[in-house]
């Protein structure tokens, strides 16, 4: 159905149309708004260019390019997980990071109520230190109960809990902070 048909339509011309001319206009209407995004990314795009240009000439300068950012998906699904690394929130260097030991942390068995079902693990990467690398990744097994809407997760020790550094290291930077002067901000 063309676009200049439908622009001309009624809502009460449109509740007594047909399903089948119905899903045409939508289609019609969805490729047209389609058309329309991409006209308008275009001109603002241009539109920014001349900016740009017009700023240049006067002497000043002109919009900056930033970089989109690379990690919008996996944040948005670190965001549905609803996990988190600790107290400092999300370990950017995790990739990078070589793990020294392994450890599985399930739930308790007897914590579980009977309808629990298994949903999987995340991980959890802790940084510390004994003067030779030591970072350990827990493997934190997860269960859903449906019956309870609730979710149970194996618990970290509690010497790593709130924090993506283990207790080597935080106990390193407070003697050096009070013994040696050295600054501990960029832990906290």
């Amino acid at each position: 159905m063309p676009f200049a048909d439908i622009k001309n339509f009624t809502i009460e011309l449109f509740s007594k149309l047909p399903v089948k001319m119905l899903v045409g206009a939508i289609k019609t209407l969805l490729n047209k708004v389609d058309a329309q995004e991409n006209k308008i990314t275009e001109l603002s795009s241009e539109n920014q260019k001349l900016k740009d240009e017009i700023n240049r000439l006067k002497g000043e300068k002109g919009k900056p390019d930033i970089a989109k950012n690379k990690d919008d998906k996996k944040d948005s699904d670190d965001k549905k997980k609803g996990g988190k690394n600790g107290g400092r929130g999300k370990n950017k260097n995790a990739k990078e990071i070589e793990i020294h030991n392994t450890e599985e942390k399930d739930v308790e068995k007897k914590d579980l109520p009977k309808d629990a079902q298994y949903k999987g693990t995340r991980d959890v990467v802790i940084q510390d230190i004994n003067f030779n690398l030591n970072n350990t990744k827990f493997i934190i097994h997860k269960y859903y109960s449906p019956f309870l809407g609730k979710v149970f997760e194996g618990q970290l020790p509690p010497e790593y809990k709130g924090s993506i550094f283990g207790p080597g290291i935080w106990s390193f930077v407070i003697q050096f902070h009070y013994e040696a002067r050295m600054t501990q901000n960029l832990l906290f």
